[in-house]
């Protein structure tokens, strides 16, 4: 048996933050982790909250007051935004620097040309301050010969509707063209990879001073693994008086896996026990208490802990399962807020809101999970497995992750 303060199920970004958090105040607790979490398709922002019933957010702090009661954010009541502040803090301090502010949204180009509402941006990606930013500007658009993932065309189409002169530069850089045996093998990771190189760096260095100097922004593909490369094409766009960010590409995230190994590194530094590719398949429950959980790769071996936090994601993570007598949670057997009937689950539209976007687990206080209308008393749920919330819809999954996960860690501090 193997025993430990506090397990956490998931490691994802609100299981490795809340994990981290739990360990910088002097507990010794384990992540189980089953494989790949979303981090590897995020944008490289994050979102609060940005829209409520399709109208725009622009002070998320303020506006989260207008949200259902069963919201999470509601839930956390007047402390938001020290948790809001607190989430900044701690990712800058694993060194991901973050621009934005939880009173007042900004926004951050998509990589098919739309401004979407955000709260923190990494600091590679080029912050907006609204339509007008683009306006009789002159704006050019970097990619690389044969790179498939970034849509320079489409993204062009968007930015001469907000009014840019928009000039696209492909760049044939030796160096990358030695990468592309094949298509598949031509992502965003192995660009990164290449970019590593200093020389190749210096390469591309040289090839956007000379597009620089006749535009007013240059946007590239998010492929550099470090920030400090990141600054320095900065540093040489200022001195020629242009501005210079990235737009995320399609997936996989060169952004989203470089927080997800800084998180790790920091959570395992702190002294954190990461058990990767493992998953949880039971637990045993006694007086509404969870005693341990048992975990496929460890044989007989069960872990035991004094609080368990549930981060398993929604049906992506599989914290989520669906079948045809209905969406339940399989660990635990939590309550799940969901409607009973498959055909109410979606739309009429793939592209209107369906409504299992807001299913997720009941909790009471302190996000406590609810087992058959009881509250349990050592388990708690956190991220995107909480019900009462759309964060598809409300641009609100990094918050509710962050918050979520940093409330939680408090509440399991304090007893």
């Amino acid at each position: 048996m193997m025993r430990f303060d506090t397990v956490i199920i998931g490691g994802g970004l609100s299981g490795l933050v809340c994990g981290l958090q739990l360990q910088r105040s002097g507990q010794r607790t384990a992540v189980v982790s089953e494989g790949c979490s979303a981090l590897g398709l995020m944008s490289g922002a994050f979102g609060l909250l940005g829209r409520i019933e399709e109208k725009e957010v622009s002070n998320p702090i303020q506006e989260a007051a207008l949200l259902p009661d069963e919201h999470p954010y509601r839930r956390i009541g007047g402390a938001m935004e020290d948790y809001a502040n607190a989430a900044k803090g701690l990712l800058e301090s694993i060194g991901i620097g973050m621009y934005g502010d939880c009173t007042k949204n900004h926004y951050r180009l998509s990589p098919i040309g739309e401004l979407m509402p955000a709260w923190l941006s990494m600091e590679d990606l080029l912050p907006v301050g609204g339509t007008g930013d683009f306006r009789g500007k002159r704006v050019g658009i970097i990619s690389f010969a044969g790179f498939l993932d970034f849509p320079t065309a489409v993204l062009s189409r968007a930015l001469r509707k907000l009014g840019a002169e928009v000039g696209e530069n492909v760049l044939e850089l030796p160096a990358l063209m030695q990468t592309r045996e094949n298509v598949s093998e031509f992502r965003s990771v192995h660009v990164a990879r290449r970019f590593a190189d200093g020389r190749v760096f210096e390469e591309l260095a040289q090839a956007l001073a000379r597009v620089a100097s006749n535009s007013d922004f240059l946007l590239l593909p998010a492929v550099f693994d470090s920030i400090n490369q990141m600054r320095e094409l900065r540093s040489l766009c200022e001195n020629l008086n242009c501005r210079i960010g990235c737009v995320a590409t399609l997936p996989p995230s060169v952004l989203g896996l470089r927080l997800a190994s800084a998180l790790g590194q920091a959570y395992a530094d702190a002294g954190g026990v990461l058990l990767a590719n493992n998953s949880v398949e039971g637990a045993k429950i006694s007086r509404k208490r969870v005693e341990s959980v048992r975990v496929d790769n460890l044989g007989a071996d069960y872990l035991e802990a004094g609080a368990f936090v549930h981060a398993g994601g929604k049906f992506y993570g599989k914290g989520l399962q669906s079948s045809r007598e209905g969406i339940g949670e399989r660990i635990f057997g939590c309550d799940v807020i969901c409607d009973g009937s498959r055909e109410e689950w979606l739309g009429n539209d793939f592209f209107d809101g369906h409504a299992f976007s807001r299913y997720g687990l009941r909790t009471g206080v302190d996000f406590r999970a609810l087992v058959s209308g009881e509250e349990m008393q050592n388990l708690y749920v956190v991220g995107s497995l909480l019900g009462g919330c759309d964060s598809l819809a409300e641009g609100s999954g990094g918050g509710v992750a962050l918050l979520t996960a940093l409330r939680v860690a408090d509440a399991i501090v304090k007893g």
